[in-house]
């Protein structure tokens, strides 16, 4: 989990960390549903077109006002594991992307990562 960096982003992010969680994430002892994957992503989704709608002046004070609610998707994922439909992985990873994300570019790096995790997890 330490190796994700969303504020010094790399190749290795996308081809071989975002593989991993991939792996991590689907492994047969206790498996991530696709569809919460994707509820989530679409979440990250959302919170990026906000940012993107604002003047580029006005994206760090937009993203200030937004992540009160960002934060929100740690409990979510936590209440989606006691439901069994993701794993503890899985909400490790949400915890480590939403705690980096101090800036519209890290917004961005967390919705492209998620996305790669995605592709990946379609291996």
């Amino acid at each position: 989990m330490s190796e994700i960096n969303l504020h010094e982003v790399t190749p290795n992010l996308f081809l071989e960390v975002a593989e991993n969680e991939a792996r991590e994430l689907y492994n047969k002892k206790s498996k991530t549903s696709p569809t919460q994957m994707r509820k989530f992503y679409n979440e990250v989704c959302k919170f990026e077109d906000i940012i993107n709608l604002c003047k580029k002046d006005e994206q760090e004070e937009q993203l200030k006002k937004i992540l009160p609610a960002l934060c929100m998707l740690v409990p979510k994922a936590i209440y989606a594991k006691t439901r069994n439909n993701v794993n503890e992985h899985f909400v490790e990873m949400i915890r480590t992307c939403v705690k980096q994300v101090k800036t519209p570019d890290d917004l961005r790096n967390f919705r492209l990562f998620f996305e790669a995790v995605i592709a990946y997890s379609k291996k």
